[in-house]
């Protein structure tokens, strides 16, 4: 009834489930108009990131209503081909989780437990974050302006570069392994 009732009046359906294409989606209840948006939760606080594709049924005046609705609160991006949703659009609303996660471990390995503490890495992350989008440079540029050889940023830089890339491939892994369990029609 509700499928019947979008398909009538010619209202658009969107599709925040990761995994699942347009395509299959159309496959289903054919002959409505469809947005697939992958947002992730800083839409909350203006600032999201949100990918986003749509169908051939989809009228101009449509777009414009659903950029009109959420450029204010996220920053989309039209995707270009499906496997964007998997790659990017997977790490983009896995983000929140997977930098709260992090900054959390943070916390524990260097035993941060005032507010205080909590509130300066906060800043120092965040600031660090602003510098690298402001300034446009890339990774390692920044690194060689802040670690001196031996010193102790080096030693830092230098256990991530030993360590850190085995535990991303867990993660992508796992994340891909996830997609790949809904495409099929798998969710648990």
């Amino acid at each position: 009834n509700v499928i019947e009732k979008i398909r009538s009046t010619g209202t658009v359906l969107i599709s925040c489930v990761n995994g699942l294409s347009i395509n299959r989606i159309e496959e289903k209840y054919s002959q409505i108009k469809i947005i697939r948006l992958l947002p992730n939760i800083n839409w909350q606080i203006s600032q999201g990131v949100s990918l986003f594709d749509h169908n051939k049924l989809l009228t101009k005046d449509d777009l414009a209503e659903f950029t009109k609705i959420l450029e204010p609160i996220t920053m989309l991006s039209k995707v270009s081909e499906e496997g964007e949703f998997d790659t990017i659009g997977t790490l983009l609303t896995c983000s929140p989780a997977l930098v709260a996660e992090t900054v959390s471990q943070i916390w524990k390995s260097f035993e941060v437990k005032s507010e205080l503490h909590k509130n300066l890495l906060y800043n120092a992350l965040l600031g660090s974050l602003s510098y690298l989008i402001q300034s446009k440079k890339v990774p390692e540029v920044v690194v060689s302006e802040v670690a001196n050889k031996g010193g102790l940023t080096d030693v830092g830089v230098s256990a991530i570069k030993e360590f850190l890339p085995e535990s991303l491939k867990l993660i992508r892994e796992r994340l891909d392994l996830k997609v790949q369990q809904r495409k099929s029609g798998f969710y648990p």
